[in-house]
């Protein structure tokens, strides 16, 4: 018999783990948030500016990588949707950000942002960068659609059979069967 006011908790499957590039990209960020915040606490009447230029530099190293990490973890786990971590990845996206946008306030960062060149080619990274990477949320957003969560399959972008998702792979930014996935024999990848 159960008890009138018992809450059950929410069950993760068995197959679910944390996906460590999430966890890696927040701890990037956390260590640039603390740099900036060492910065930050050391103004006062012992500041030093080196010390301040080192600190905040190191916050804007540690925020890039937190950056790229969180970008890739965030295709692993719409690629593989029984993986955790998602909201790790969008933490250290806004912890990376705060700390690469602190620091270069601190550094000056708007004397760049007020270099003539400085915004065509800004403008340019961020088209190629579009159009570099558009294919591949075409390809995880087909999978995503046509994935059946209960029996784990989704069918081949290429053939239509279905996969089971330890059987299957992506290359490039398609998901094939195992058949698929192999180039065909006398043909090198």
């Amino acid at each position: 018999m159960a008890a009138a006011n018992v809450v059950s908790s929410p069950t993760v499957s068995v197959d679910a783990r944390l996906n460590p590039k999430a966890l890696y990209a927040l701890e990037a960020a956390l260590v640039s948030v603390l740099l900036l915040a060492l910065t930050l606490a050391g103004f006062g009447p012992w500041f030093h500016e080196g010390l301040a230029l080192a600190l905040t530099l190191g916050s804007m190293g540690a925020a890039v990588p937190a950056m790229a990490l969180a970008h890739r973890a965030g295709h692993e786990l719409r690629r593989d949707p029984r993986q955790l971590g998602g909201g790790l990845a969008k933490a250290a996206v806004l912890l990376a950000w705060g700390g690469f946008l602190g620091s270069g306030i601190i550094n000056n960062l708007v004397l760049y942002l007020l270099f003539p060149l400085f915004w065509p080619v800004l403008v340019g990274l961020i088209i190629a960068r579009f159009a570099l990477h558009s294919g591949d949320t075409r390809g995880e957003d087909a999978f995503l659609a046509t994935f059946d969560r209960s029996s784990q399959h989704a069918p081949c972008q290429r053939c239509g059979r279905p996969t089971h998702l330890d059987s299957g792979s992506w290359r490039s930014d398609r998901w094939y069967c195992p058949g698929c996935a192999s180039p065909p024999k006398g043909v090198s990848a």
